[in-house]
């Protein structure tokens, strides 16, 4: 009796606990008179309640269902019929402020006890609502898209979108559902060959895409894309998910890109222009004459980094080249279309190119189309041109100028002539006069004299625009002793004092047979151009420093009392294209061939006042001459 009694506590501990423990929430009711009073409650329902069951406890079922005679009528029921219920219900927990959805099994216990057993059906009937509503949103999906989509199992058509049915034909379900998909392809073997690329495939990869000639209903045959992949990679026996797309416009435009692409090429090959296509700074083609006019191989040109195409460029052109071929190359419209440019080849020889460009698509994206023109000999033959056009119109002025002023100068000799002839004729006949014919014949033959000089100084000038003389060392004291002694010979009546004041070092400088003729000029200029009863010519002979340039020169000054130059003129008289002459003002060929002898020895000639600021007392000619020649 004592160990029944022992097992019945046993029996009814073990009760107690797995009813305390039990994972969902399980309350007690005890029939009491005509009513149920909740007695008991396990850990799931306190915590369902935030451990507010507590204070519900003896609470009688009609007190707390007075607002739910649902759940009322079903506990009496299950009591008074001694039977089982099971019922889902919304139930609102006032002890927490939370509705949830509830499955509440009612279950009697003999003699008078009901026990409520509830499983919260909240979580679940949400995530059944939200499959639902995803399940309609996918439906929407896949009928509206306008790719065909099917679902298969062993090769057999389950289900297909409205886009499937109407991309083949398809009228009715029935002529597609559970049918083989052998109705898709135009014959045997590519439904074969499609298949078994498909299962290979997938056998390594989760996608497969693929074209494929399909077949519509009436027997149309189109090229379509294909995407298949496993519903279930880790069950293949779920089936296949097929996307299918119409591609046979794509197809045609493919078609005619490649035959259109073949036609450049074999145009561009065959082209005597230089073809390529630039895009991110790479050459993405170029033809044989491109390759041709800078030297580098094909092969060399695909090793070549973004910016390497600028190697064929020379640096004077490389920045507006640059420049140009971004702005085509990301379609700026903003660019020239046509220029020239001075190239380099891979053997470092230089060209010149002549560029058309423009920006055109390519392969999806903007490039820079240009086509190249080697115009080398061209440029190199308008520089000649240019030359001769300089050399000619040099020679021209040249003629022109010596024209002029032969003539200008020639016409002076020949008038003081004429006057001096009609002079002559007038004295021959009046003895009173006699005394000034000598006079006269002087004039005559000092201006005979200065038509010789005149010819010579053309001659001379000619010979050193034709001809680059050498220089050498001449020393020059002999040679002013030779020009004073010819000045004297040729003016025997004039009254002239002549000083030279030279070092007693021999002093040497680099020129040539012409400088004597500088001299002789610079003399005979100081004589005609005197009005002076006595002439005075000073010449000095020094070394100086030039202070900018720290270098030593030989300095010669030729110094007379003569006319003097305006200021105005000092700047002029030395110009070749000078030719306006005053009466009694012009210096003849003399200065102009004095600049240009001087100028090949490297040397500097300039003209002051010799007194300062008052140009009527004479001049002062100065030449210096570089003491090293150069």
């Amino acid at each position: 009796m004592v160990k029944l009694d022992d097992d019945l506590k046993i029996s009814e501990g073990s009760y107690k606990t797995l009813f305390t423990l039990f994972p969902e929430p399980l309350y007690l009711w005890k029939k009491v008179n005509d009513n149920l009073v909740l007695i008991d409650s396990n850990d799931a329902g306190f915590y369902m309640t935030n451990g507010n069951i507590g204070k519900y406890m003896g609470i009688t079922a009609s007190n707390m269902y007075k607002n739910n005679p649902e759940i009322l009528h079903d506990l009496h029921t299950c009591i008074d019929r001694k039977t089982s219920l099971c019922k889902k219900m919304h139930y609102e927990f006032k002890s927490i402020g939370k509705k949830k959805i509830l499955l509440v099994y009612y279950t009697f216990i003999p003699p008078d006890l009901v026990l409520i057993y509830t499983l919260d059906k909240t979580a679940e009937e949400r995530a059944e609502r939200e499959l639902r509503e995803s399940q309609q949103l996918l439906d929407k999906i896949l009928k509206a898209s306008s790719v065909g989509i099917a679902y298969s199992i062993n090769r057999k058509i389950i289900w297909a979108n409205d886009s499937m049915a109407k991309l083949f034909g398809f009228n009715k379900e029935e002529q597609y559902k559970n049918k083989d998909t052998h109705i898709l392809y135009p014959n045997e073997a590519e439904y074969e060959r499609i298949g078994k690329l498909i299962y290979e495939q997938l056998s390594s990869r989760d996608m497969v895409e693929l074209d494929a000639k399909l077949k519509k209903q009436d027997g149309t045959v189109f090229d379509g894309y294909i995407r298949v992949n496993f519903l279930n990679p880790s069950n293949p026996n779920k089936g296949l998910i097929v996307s299918i797309i119409d591609i046979t416009e794509r197809k045609e435009v493919e078609s005619k890109l490649r035959e259109s692409e073949e036609k450049f090429r074999l145009i561009t090959e065959q082209s005597l222009v230089g073809i390529c296509i630039l895009q991110d700074n790479v050459y993405k083609y170029v033809n044989d004459q491109f390759l041709e006019i800078i030297g580098y191989s094909q092969e060399e040109i695909e090793q070549w980094k973004p910016g390497d195409f600028l190697m064929v460029v020379h640096p004077e052109f490389r920045e507006y080249v640059k420049v140009q071929a971004e702005k085509k190359q990301r379609g700026f419209g903003d660019y020239e279309k046509h220029y020239e440019f001075k190239g380099i080849r891979k053997n470092g020889e230089v060209f010149w190119a002549e560029i058309y460009s423009q920006t055109v698509p390519y392969k999806g994206r903007t490039a820079d189309l240009v086509s190249t023109i080697d115009i080398t000999n061209r440029k190199y033959n308008e520089l000649r041109l240019q030359e001769s056009e300089k050399k000619y119109e040099k020679t021209y002025n040249r003629a022109e100028f010596y024209k002029d002023l032969f003539a200008h100068d020639i016409n002076n000799i020949l008038q003081n002539i004429l006057s001096a002839g009609d002079l002559l004729k007038l004295y021959h006949h009046s003895p009173e006069y006699q005394h000034k014919v000598s006079g006269i014949i002087d004039i005559l033959e000092f201006q005979v004299l200065r038509g010789a000089n005149l010819v010579s100084n053309i001659r001379k000038l000619s010979l050193l625009d034709k001809k680059n003389y050498k220089l050498y060392l001449l020393s020059l004291k002999p040679l002013l002793q030779k020009a004073i002694s010819h000045l004297k010979a040729r003016f025997p009546s004039k009254q002239m004092e002549i000083t030279l004041n030279h070092p007693n070092k021999d002093m040497k400088v680099y020129a040539n047979e012409f400088l004597l003729d500088v001299f002789q000029n610079l003399l005979m200029n100081a004589v005609e151009f005197n009005d002076n009863l006595k002439i005075c010519i000073e010449i000095n002979v020094s070394k100086i420093l030039d202070k900018k340039t720290q270098t030593q020169h030989v300095k010669v000054q030729f110094i007379d009392n003569a006319r003097g130059i305006e200021e105005d003129r000092k700047e002029q008289i030395f110009q070749r294209s000078y030719s306006h002459k005053e009466k009694g003002k012009g210096m003849g060929l003399g200065l102009s061939l004095v600049k240009k002898i001087i100028d090949t020895y490297n040397a500097t000639i300039t003209v002051k006042n010799r007194i300062k600021k008052d140009y009527t007392q004479g001049s002062n000619f100065i030449i210096c001459f570089p003491c090293n020649g150069s």
